[in-house]
């Protein structure tokens, strides 16, 4: 299953999971659906001009917005429509455990580091 490759198509950062952020000059949106999806997929990232319009979106859209220095770097070499690289597995599921943990989600940017 790991070896399927999954659709290449970028897609609206409105129908991602969460945002991932460094924290301004790249953004990396990451989709996961039990059952549909084995791990998660990069759903669309940006650089630069193209980041600060996913962070703006994502937050216009409820979708967590969250910092993490080294784990946004290390996914945005990833092709979008890709899984993540198997070396980030326990970090992507960090961050998803933290998010699900969140009360509420709100504007403000969720900073969590994350250790190799």
């Amino acid at each position: 299953i790991l070896n399927k490759e999954p659709s290449a198509a970028p897609k609206p950062v409105e129908e991602a999971d969460m945002l991932l952020v460094n924290p301004t000059h790249y953004a990396v949106a990451l989709y996961y659906r039990p059952g549909e999806t084995p791990l998660p997929l990069i759903h669309c990232k940006g650089e630069d001009e193209e980041a600060l319009a996913l962070i703006a979106r994502a937050k216009k859209a409820g979708i967590p917005v969250v910092q993490s220095i080294w784990l946004t770097r290390t996914l945005y070499r990833a092709k979008v429509g890709k899984y993540i690289p198997r070396p980030t597995l326990q970090a992507v599921g960090h961050i998803y455990k933290v998010v699900r943990q969140l009360d509420e989600i709100t504007d403000e940017v969720i900073q969590v580091e994350v250790e190799l």
